[in-house]
């Protein structure tokens, strides 16, 4: 029991320590030299939307984005949620190798089936940024 009590009091140091992180130009020029480039994929809706197809290639769209995350070949993707906006998604890709991303969007059934065209811009970010946790219902 102590011994939790200790791991306990140790975590909450170190998150109140790195609550405390002074953020000052060495720090920042530290973070960009650790930075990392990537491939910023802009997904554009095209209007077309064939009804009787659209739910079963909007799943296997889901199926691709989950499996190319889980492989390692994204770390975000999501659609954007405004129904007025030009966009209907983005994808961060953890390449700059913009024919490699070409093939794998190329078996993605909304782009495939001219639901979606995307636009590829280079992209940089620096170390230990994320998104929020999910937070479970009770």
């Amino acid at each position: 029991m102590m011994r939790i009590a200790l791991v306990l009091l140790m975590l909450i140091l170190s998150i109140s320590l790195l609550a405390q992180q002074k953020i000052d130009k060495d720090f920042v020029g530290l973070q960009v030299m650790q930075g990392h480039p990537y491939t910023l994929m802009i997904l554009k809706p095209t209007g077309y939307l064939p009804k009787d197809s659209f739910n079963d290639w909007s799943m296997m769209h889901l199926i691709n984005l989950f499996q190319m995350h889980a492989d390692g070949k994204s770390s975000v993707f999501g659609p954007v949620t405004d129904p007025k906006a030009d966009v209907g998604g983005i994808i961060i890709f953890n390449t700059t190798d913009t024919v490699q991303i070409k093939s794998w969007m190329a078996k993605d059934p909304l782009v495939s089936n001219n639901i979606f065209t995307y636009k590829l811009y280079p992209w940089f970010s620096v170390p230990d940024q994320k998104l929020l946790p999910t937070i479970k219902p009770k």
